[in-house]
């Protein structure tokens, strides 16, 4: 598998269950799916409003829990996630949590790539908010995110199932409280395939469907069938790659001077990026930061208010080092550079072996800290070519 240069998107969990024996795989599929994915079975509000901080992790919105009445732990707040808890596999270890078995998460070009051991939750506090009696997932995720600060694990959109609840990215808060959306010019109905928010948006003149999607670093991420579609001001070129939970894809870029429009707000872009790996378009955190979205998941709303000088433009992405990675023997190697790149301009060449990355020998750096290395403004290389090292300095453009 190809080390990701420079990761953007990590698109939603598909949950699906291992068959157990004697069982159909259908049925135990759809047996584990509702139980993973099922809100809490009791949760507690007090009148008014719960409020607690809500600040970027990894570009994504991040609060801290409690849980089973220990922490505060940080965790990730990810519209697209279709199960409810989502745990590293060293904090279920931490709090004591026994695994009653097992299942299978991964996104859509393979939704069993990776085995969770199924865990049973009492309780999830949020401030004065109470989340009791739940199912969660845990799983090695250090490859994903790693360093002091990095998250623990993801609440899931189905937490929120009984309660109106307010990512406010401009206020940097998350708000929980009890009531119901009503009908207005900035609330929209929405659909939730597999639990995640799919709403309405428009874009060229044309009416499409959006997985909205905390848990992404990107923009707006059109299918590429999508893009021909439009009038582009630019060719489309291939910037870099993005994954998901267990792949990678070529993510692409151009120029765009058109119309968007999201619950009556319009977006305004200069550029958009395209992928091939899903046909619905995703809406990520940088055009989600400039609202206070309130979900109300009962009747299928959701407000968007935007502050007056809260729009701010989606930009052309910076480009990425350009450089394609394989894994060899516990290390890597550049399995090949995308034309005018930093890699390509820096003459790198499939084959040549990766001895250390800013000053850090790649054989001790667990995969995690490597991604976070890789994607560092200024990447320093030792590489080795024919017996001989030599030192590459990358810089990301702009």
């Amino acid at each position: 598998m190809q080390a990701p240069t420079r990761p953007v998107l990590n698109i939603f969990l598909a949950l699906l269950a291992l068959p157990a024996a004697g069982a159909s795989a259908q049925s135990e599929r759809e047996q584990m799916e509702a139980l993973m994915t099922a809100p809490p079975r009791e949760t507690r509000v007090p009148d008014g409003v719960v409020a607690t901080p809500m600040e970027l992790s990894f570009g994504k919105p991040a609060i801290e829990v409690m849980i089973n009445g220990r922490g505060p732990f940080k965790l990730l707040v990810d519209t697209g996630a279709s199960p409810t808890l989502i745990l590293n596999s060293d904090l279920a270890a931490e709090l004591g949590l026994e695994s009653v078995g097992t299942s299978a998460v991964g996104d859509p070009t393979d939704p069993e790539a990776i085995e969770v051991q199924v865990m049973h939750v009492d309780s999830v506090g949020l401030g004065a908010a109470w989340f009791g009696e739940m199912d969660a997932i845990a799983w090695d995720r250090s490859t994903l995110y790693s360093g002091k600060d990095a998250p623990r694990g993801i609440v899931g959109f189905p937490m929120f199932r009984d309660v109106l609840v307010t990512f406010d990215y401009p206020a940097g808060e998350m708000r929980v409280e009890r009531g119901v959306l009503q009908p207005g010019a900035d609330v929209v109905e929405y659909t939730a395939p597999n639990g995640i928010p799919n709403i309405p948006f428009s874009i060229g003149g044309e009416s499409h469907v959006a997985m909205l999607d905390s848990g992404s670093m990107g923009a707006l991420m059109l299918p590429r069938e999508l893009g021909e579609r439009l009038e582009l001001t630019s060719p489309m070129t291939e910037i870099g790659r993005a994954r998901t939970v267990n792949s990678e894809f070529a993510i692409y870029a151009a120029d765009y001077a058109g119309s968007i429009s999201i619950a009556g707000h319009e977006i305004l872009a200069e550029s958009l990026t395209f992928f091939d790996l899903l046909p619905t378009p995703n809406i990520g955190s940088q055009v989600l930061g400039q609202f206070a979205i309130t979900f109300d998941q009962e009747h299928q709303l959701a407000r968007f208010e935007r502050s007056a000088g809260a729009a701010v433009p989606i930009r052309k992405p910076k480009s990425g080092l350009g450089l394609r990675l394989a894994n060899r023997g516990g290390g890597y190697e550049v399995a090949g550079t995308l034309p005018d790149t930093p890699a390509a301009e820096a003459d790198l060449r499939a084959g040549d072996v990766l001895i250390s990355v800013n000053g850090l020998r790649v054989s001790d750096l667990p995969p995690g800290d490597f991604a976070v290395e890789m994607r560092k403004p200024t990447v320093v290389l030792m590489i080795e070519r024919d017996g001989e090292r030599r030192e590459v300095v990358l810089e990301r453009g702009e």
